[in-house]
């Protein structure tokens, strides 16, 4: 949600928006659309303040667990069992710094932004004692720094980049700063900012970064390019008639194209080909009806999962992105509630699809909390004995090669790829590579795409053939 506009939306709503709290209450009975997406379980936050905002997932012993920000706490919830959700953890935070907004993972640390206030720096080496150990200070969230108001410090949205670079966006004031994680985890140094102006969300990764404008004159999706944090250089913008809010984006996994969300009343998808930088091509759009508003987005492999506010998870296939497909979705109507929220800021604020089970997590804003869903047709936990593809990884934890032993019960064509711990492919083995029924066997020398040595870490093998998939976890160590 932004909020320079979304107030005056509200002010300028008057007594309509009045009218429409007083006149919606949370339907006893639900009223569910779907379309290959199941509910799994959920997580009812009844204490939040002011709003249940942003989530996100990491795994620990083969255990899957989402952070929530529930604007007074954040909340690690034990989803191996998603129909017995656990609270493992609770991390409160005082009255005057309450709203929590976004929350990321780097090793055994999450970082969570308030809108005002601290960044709180978490372990959650121990996800059933997770506790705060450190926070970057609200007066310094600002530039210069210290703030001028010290009550001024904050931020929106952050985001963790491959290297261990800590994006702060949505900065008071109209900056973007940037922290070095890998020089002490819990009291990260500045190293570097970016200032043309409000950004309200980014994306980092291989040293290019997306960059959602909405303070420009175009009111814009940048490329930006973050290889030296110290000078980052804007390459190029990209818009459309008639945009309301540059809220945020997610590039497909081949870099090839970058989804963007436009916040506002009939705000929407846009998908734009940047396979040349310098001049990205607008090649299409997605909108859910009319009068909604899109939130936040993920790509998992080709499908692009949306938190799209009222209407709920919606999942677009991307297998061509100038003609997304929507393939699945799911929309409760108990989660159009306006009791926390207004205008059409309401229902889902985020999403995360990259659990190696393939469940998908959604934050609902008015006090449904979290909800746990299955998305069908890309099932991508280890497939049992009947089913398309049984995936083993040998040897596994490796140094060396690692061998993926895909068993198929038909011809046909095979996707075989490699992903990291964050979901970004790394190496793809076989592209709709066609293999007899039986045996196929495909080695990871544990390189990326471009021959570079993969730093050590959790790796997850994924291979793919029609509507069905496996996916097992690969331990690469030196």
């Amino acid at each position: 949600m932004h909020f320079r506009n979304g107030i005056m939306s509200l002010l300028r709503a008057g007594t309509t928006l009045v009218a429409l709290v007083a006149g919606v209450t949370r339907p006893s009975v639900a009223e569910i659309e779907s379309l290959e997406v199941e509910l799994l379980g959920s997580y009812s936050v009844t204490d939040y303040d002011p709003w249940v905002a942003d989530v996100w997932g990491f795994t620990q012993d083969d255990r899957e667990f989402a952070l929530l920000c529930c604007g007074n706490s954040l909340r690690v919830l034990d989803c191996t069992d998603p129909a017995n959700i656990v609270l493992a953890s609770l991390v409160e935070r005082p009255v005057e710094q309450n709203d929590l907004k976004d929350v990321k993972v780097w090793g055994n640390y999450a970082y969570a932004c308030l809108e005002i206030g601290d960044v709180l720096i978490v372990d959650i080496s121990d996800p059933y004692d997770a506790h705060q150990v450190g926070a970057i200070p609200q007066w310094e969230i600002c530039w210069p720094t210290p703030c001028e108001i010290p009550s001024n410090g904050g931020c929106h949205n952050l985001w963790i980049d491959d290297r261990g670079y800590l994006f702060l966006a949505g900065v008071h004031f109209d900056t973007t700063l940037i922290f070095d994680l890998n020089a002490d985890p819990e009291a990260p140094p500045l190293v570097g900012r970016y200032d043309p102006g409000y950004i309200h969300d980014l994306y980092v990764w291989n040293g290019r970064g997306y960059v959602a404008n909405p303070d420009a004159a175009a009111n814009e999706w940048e490329i930006v390019d973050f290889s030296n944090v110290q000078a980052p250089v804007r390459v190029s913008g990209m818009t459309y008639d008639s945009v309301h809010y540059a809220h945020a984006s997610w590039p497909t996994e081949d870099g090839n194209y970058l989804l963007t969300s436009d916040e506002g009343e009939g705000g929407h998808l846009g998908v734009f080909d940047i396979r040349d930088p310098e001049a990205p091509v607008l090649v299409a759009e997605y909108e859910v009806g009319s009068g909604s508003s899109i939130h936040n987005i993920m790509v998992r492999g080709r499908y692009a999962f949306i938190a799209y506010y009222d209407r709920g998870l919606r999942v677009l296939d991307l297998i061509d992105p100038t003609n997304p497909v929507e393939v699945g979705y799911y929309d409760d109507d108990r989660w159009d509630d306006v009791s926390c929220s207004f205008g059409v800021y309401r229902g889902i604020w985020g999403v995360y699809a990259n659990n190696p089970s393939g469940n998908v997590f959604v934050s609902e804003m008015c006090g449904g909390g979290l909800h746990v869903l299955d998305f069908a047709l890309d099932d991508v936990a280890p497939a049992p004995v009947g089913d398309r593809v049984r995936l083993e990884v040998w040897p596994n934890p490796s140094s060396a090669l690692v061998e993926f032993r895909a068993e198929l019960d038909a011809p046909g064509p095979v996707t075989a790829e490699v992903f990291d711990a964050s979901g970004r492919k790394v190496r793809t083995l076989a592209d709709r590579e066609e293999r007899p029924q039986g045996l196929s066997i495909w080695a990871w020398d544990g390189r990326d795409d471009d021959g570079t040595p993969a730093p050590v870490g959790v790796y997850f093998a994924r291979v793919e053939q029609g509507k069905r998939a496996a996916l097992q976890k690969v331990a690469w160590i030196r």
